[in-house]
């Protein structure tokens, strides 16, 4: 099996490859970060998305046989919505089956009233020339093309695929709910996804403020991130756990409620953290929950201020001998100084692409 991290801008984009029993070629993708993932206009180049994923794929004539879209986020769902505007005549073609959880199909599960900006902000197919009555939805065009089987997709549940198993940690029942219930439009700069660039202070600075009992965590709040899928994948005996931009008690509640617990961790291959290393979606309290060496962060730091080095901080306090990694050089050397050295010579950053081989 190998895992490639793809360089998503701010997003995720990740692609599983592996051969299942019958030797037949695999690929699980989750998410496919900003649009210009797979094409970046303003340089006129395709991006990893489509030189990665998309491209290799159709000239082997092979599929993309589960599309995991975790939640709506444009870092997240935004490469697609490239795709399908710029080859809406043949992306479907080379995809078997789609995971999604809509704000539609969320609505008449629940009998709850349908939220119009949530397909409002799923238009993928608008133009100059194409009037909002005209535009073709995302959730359209997947239906129209039998991608999606419209089943939810939340806690509790079990898959298993192509040798691989699948244990859902989120969304619970509430946060789909709020999906469809609080969504007001896209979140630009709010308080949970952005504040200011925190690389000036060491990590002892953090640790040591955090172990004060009168510190308190704040946690992130956005319903999109709320609603995101997260699970734990295993193949081979072997874990890896995928958090996308879930909430923090929300993992932490399903992986109690699965018997896990600091003296009986979850004990996973490597992590990818939660919301590109925002401090609002990681804490003491989950990571020590999971037993790892090696914990990923997706992003290029171009928004939001991701990573905070606050989270750093927080894996560090876990783990003095942790193997952090990082989808760009440029966030890898600015989120650790000489001091940071000194004091914890055991910890490791380093680049990922692609795993086994970084890892």
């Amino acid at each position: 099996m190998k895992i490639q991290f793809l360089k998503a801008n701010n997003g995720d984009s990740i692609l599983i490859s592996l051969e299942d029993e019958n030797k037949i070629q695999r690929h699980i993708v989750i998410d496919s970060g900003m649009p210009q993932t797979y094409f970046f206009a303003t340089e006129n180049k395709y991006g990893d998305f489509k030189e990665k994923i998309v491209k290799p794929i159709t000239d082997a004539g092979q599929k993309i046989d589960l599309l995991i879209l975790t939640h709506i986020d444009e870092d997240h769902i935004g490469g697609i919505w490239k795709w399908f505007a710029k080859e809406k005549d043949t992306a479907y073609q080379i995809i078997s089956s789609i995971w999604f959880n809509s704000g539609k199909a969320i609505a008449e599960k629940f009998k709850i009233s349908e939220n119009p900006l949530l397909q409002n902000y799923l238009e993928i197919f608008t133009t100059s020339q194409t009037s909002v009555e005209q535009a073709v939805t995302f959730e359209e065009y997947i239906n129209e093309h039998d991608l999606w089987d419209k089943k939810l997709i939340g806690q509790t549940q079990v898959y298993e695929k192509f040798g691989l198993k699948f244990q859902i940690l989120s969304p619970g029942i509430q946060q789909l709910k709020d999906l469809v219930e609080h969504y007001r439009g896209e979140v630009k700069d709010d308080y949970f996804t952005s504040g200011t660039v925190d690389y000036d202070r060491n990590i002892k600075s953090f640790i040591e403020e955090e172990a004060d009992e009168k510190w308190k965590f704040e946690e992130d709040d956005t319903v999109t991130n709320g609603s995101a899928i997260a699970f734990i994948m295993e193949h081979g005996g072997e874990k890896f756990l995928f958090l996308a931009d879930a909430h923090p008690n929300v993992i932490i509640t399903e992986l109690k409620r699965l018997k896990y617990s600091p003296e009986e961790p979850l004990s996973v291959k490597f992590v990818k953290l939660s919301h590109h290393g925002s401090s609002f979606n990681t804490n003491l309290e989950l990571l020590k929950l999971i037993k790892t060496d090696h914990y990923i962060i997706s992003t290029s730091g171009q928004r939001h201020s991701h990573p905070h080095k606050r989270t750093i901080s927080r894996i560090v306090a876990s783990n003095p001998n942790a193997n952090i990694y990082f989808n760009y050089e440029l966030i890898r050397q600015a989120v650790w100084n000489k001091q940071d050295t000194i004091d914890y010579p055991n910890v490791s950053l380093k680049l990922i692409s692609v795993y086994p081989d970084d890892i």
